[in-house]
């Protein structure tokens, strides 16, 4: 995602607010702003699909030498969610929204460990999604005393997006003689629309601060991806551009069937039958809390 990507999205949503503050200025309308965080379900979709038969493929393929799993790769789905939201008021109880935010999952350390009688094969990987959304959308009211309201909201904007994998392959032979050293990268960018809708409940501290706790669903489903992959395999380095793409694959039987990501280190196998730009879900539940301030 990139420091002068976050900074750029959150001088537009700031430009934004000021420019709407001073038209509304002199209609007497009312301004707030709502800061929450929490956390977020992510589905991912093809990452987790890649990850389940990154594990597989290879034990199906190193079995006949002798090779048994101690580890396989895990799916993630776990991620933080931060977000700041304008709020204008368009009728006592409706509200203008504008907002920005960082979502961000990853997995860390994921790792798959075949083991023979000769030699141990292990394989880390390092996940990360992130994006930055910036949406526009709505917020209705309900009171239910003097100092507290629950409210209904809807939106929806861009997610600036960003998908990387970072890992290693180590084969050690137990004979004590060397085996093999294989590094691995891959940085994509991309940009897609997503929505959402939630529910919250807003308690009066004082007349200007309110706490505030809620949940929302969130629909975004981002392809597109490119970037750079790069691979070091002993001594030789390579480095190359690259679209993201997801494809399923037959292994040595024809029953056998794998999905994969063209990621570096990424399996091919042989007649492609599914051949697509992957696609990364950001779809999931949030549950978040904060405060919001009145000017």
């Amino acid at each position: 995602m990139g420091k002068k990507r976050i900074f750029f999205s959150f001088f537009i949503l700031l430009l934004s607010i000021f420019i709407v503050c001073t038209h509304l200025e002199a209609e007497g309308k009312k301004f707030e702003i709502k800061i929450t965080g929490g956390i977020s379900s992510l589905l991912l979709g093809d990452v987790n699909s890649y990850l389940k038969d990154a594990s597989q493929y290879q034990i199906d393929n190193l079995k006949p030498a002798g090779y048994i799993a101690e580890r396989e790769f895990e799916n993630f789905h776990a991620g933080k969610d931060l977000e700041i939201t304008a709020l204008v008021s368009i009728s006592e109880r409706l509200f203008f929204t504008i907002s920005t935010g960082y979502v961000v999952a990853k997995e860390e350390k994921n790792t798959l460990v075949l083991n023979s009688s000769f030699s141990t094969l292990t394989s880390t990987l390092n996940h990360k999604v992130k994006a930055v959304p910036i949406t526009l959308g709505i917020n209705y009211t309900f009171p239910l005393s003097s100092n507290s309201r629950v409210y209904l909201f809807t939106g929806g904007g861009f997610y600036f997006s960003k998908f990387s994998e970072a890992g290693e392959k180590l084969l050690d032979l137990k004979s004590g003689e060397k085996g093999y050293t294989k590094s691995f990268s891959a940085d994509t960018k991309a940009t897609g629309f997503g929505c959402y809708s939630g529910l919250g409940f807003e308690f009066g501290i004082s007349k200007t601060i309110s706490f505030l706790i809620e949940t929302n669903a969130r629909f975004a489903k981002i392809s597109g991806f490119s970037g750079t992959s790069r691979s070091k395999f002993n001594a030789s380095e390579y480095e190359e551009a690259f679209d993201l793409y997801y494809y399923e694959f037959f292994g040595s039987f024809p029953e056998n069937l794998y999905k994969a990501l063209n990621l570096p280190d990424s399996e091919h196998g042989s007649r492609l039958r599914v051949l697509r730009d992957a696609t990364i879900d950001l779809s999931g539940i949030s549950l978040k809390a904060g405060l919001k301030i009145g000017i």
